[in-house]
């Protein structure tokens, strides 16, 4: 794929997301274990609380974190961690209808995109790591209620552009091509899809089926063609949806809220699959992941006091720890 996604195509093709109807693809199975240990103690999150599941991700090439999080008035609000120290939230305004997601092409640009009270796609895209004042851009179109968009990018290491990949509100997927309009990926989604490359020009998106079940289709040549849904199992919790990051090339690490309220986890590592383990927890939203180096992944959730936990993966799990304000 040689074409960078660029927002002026993006305005002029998430406008035809509503329009774009194409038959469904069907969707079964499987069915995570129950069990799993409470989230304890407290998180303080945004100056307004926390609604909804976070978003996360790394700038490559550095050992920071993005934090997203919808407070409980509507508003988005960004925190930013590098080396391990996290400072101050700030407030980027807006109301939202969705849950954000969050991804960063290359070192010092992040985009961060949610569905606005209009139901339409709004996007915010800085490129000095988010010194500069953000602003909201609209790109039309209709999302299903209830769901965001997908934000990722090419090759998640030091990849040059973002895409995007949405629920209509026909309950279909759809991505957005080089050609400058949307595709149907088919599908019948119940809550928001979760993205991720391995490398350039292979990309992976995830969503949860009709029967409560993941599912994934890959492309491997840049969104020129896709596979078809494939089952991964496992039952997520209602209303919520996967998420996936990448620390490096064929590796993809998929988590899901169980229907016991834990986070539950499954990866890739180049050849299979493994099967699901229990990570534990008692979570009140969808999940949100980013890997900040080869071998290392921090997941986050909002805990039963609504508020935002982190674990960490580096060489085996953390313990829960909260994020404080």
């Amino acid at each position: 794929m040689n074409r960078k996604c660029t927002f002026t195509s993006i305005t002029m093709a998430i406008i035809v997301l509503v329009s774009l109807y194409t038959v469904c693809a069907s969707i079964s199975v499987g069915a995570v274990n129950s069990g799993g240990a409470n989230v304890q103690s407290a998180l303080v999150g945004a100056p307004a609380g926390v609604v909804g599941a976070p978003a996360v991700c790394s700038q490559p090439g550095t050992n920071s974190l993005d934090l997203f999080v919808r407070g409980n008035d509507n508003a988005l609000y960004w925190r930013h961690m590098e080396g391990g120290v996290w400072g101050a939230w700030v407030n980027l305004g807006g109301y939202w209808t969705s849950d954000p997601s969050a991804t960063s092409p290359n070192s010092g640009s992040v985009v961060v995109c949610a569905r606005g009270d209009d139901g339409a796609f709004w996007w915010n895209y800085v490129m000095d790591g988010g010194v500069t004042a953000p602003q909201w851009y609209s790109s039309g179109g209709q999302l299903l209620a209830g769901t965001g968009v997908a934000a990722f990018s090419s090759g998640e290491w030091g990849g040059e552009w973002a895409c995007f990949a949405a629920v209509g509100t026909n309950h279909q997927l759809y991505w957005y091509t080089t050609s400058s309009t949307w595709q149907s990926l088919g599908g019948y989604l119940t809550a928001s899809p979760a993205g991720a490359s391995t490398s350039a020009g292979v990309f992976d998106v995830f969503a949860r089926g009709s029967n409560g079940a993941l599912y994934e289709k890959t492309s491997t040549n840049g969104g020129g063609t896709w596979g078809a849904w494939a089952s991964l199992g496992g039952q997520l919790a209602s209303g919520t949806g996967p998420a996936v990051c990448s620390w490096g090339s064929g590796r993809l690490d998929v988590f899901v809220q169980g229907t016991d309220g834990a986070l539950w986890h499954k990866w890739w590592n180049g050849a299979k699959w493994s099967g699901w383990e229990s990570l534990g927890g008692k979570l009140t939203s969808s999940p949100t992941a980013a890997s900040r180096s080869s071998g290392t992944i921090d997941v986050f959730v909002r805990g039963t006091d609504n508020n935002l936990w982190k674990k960490t993966y580096s060489g085996g799990w953390s313990g829960w720890t909260s994020v404080s304000g």
